[in-house]
């Protein structure tokens, strides 16, 4: 069991290196805004991960939004918070839409992960997670996300 997990985690450490490397240029770049997500996954070798998040703008301004996230290499079942940047937002509505995305995490009660993404308006999140849980994911995959209201 040891040796599996430390595979796991080895894995996981080379799939978060390649997150690195998926948008160079935007990490240079001041952000547009920050999210905050908290999220459920359920994964039984395939998974899915839903939630809601918060888009925060420079002026403060507040925006709800709702994500589904498909899994194909994942197992577990966790609770994740996370927070991030975004670049290249020119308008709120072009937070909205499907995102590919390189991630990695391993949660064995409680764990790390990362994930860059891309929309097709080229707006770019860097997302970093705490999950409660177990689970294990890597690869390339998908999320959309769908804006709900401005708060204030």
């Amino acid at each position: 069991m040891t040796g599996m997990v430390r595979g796991l985690f080895g894995l996981a450490l080379a799939a978060t290196a390649l997150l690195a490397m998926v948008v160079p240029g935007a990490a240079q770049e001041a952000p547009s805004g920050t999210v905050e997500i908290t999220s459920i996954t359920i994964a039984p070798g395939f998974g899915f991960n839903w939630g809601d998040g918060i888009l925060t703008l420079p002026d403060g301004s507040k925006h709800k939004f709702s994500l589904e996230n498909p899994k194909v290499v994942a197992v577990g079942i966790s609770t994740v918070k996370a927070t991030g940047s975004v670049y290249n937002l020119k308008r709120v509505q072009d937070l909205e839409g499907c995102y590919r995305a390189v991630e990695a995490g391993i949660a064995i009660g409680a764990g790390v992960s990362g994930m860059m993404m891309k929309n097709e308006h080229g707006v770019v999140i860097h997302l970093h997670a705490t999950q409660m849980g177990i689970n294990f994911n890597v690869g390339i995959g998908g999320m959309n996300i769908k804006l709900k209201s401005h708060l204030f």
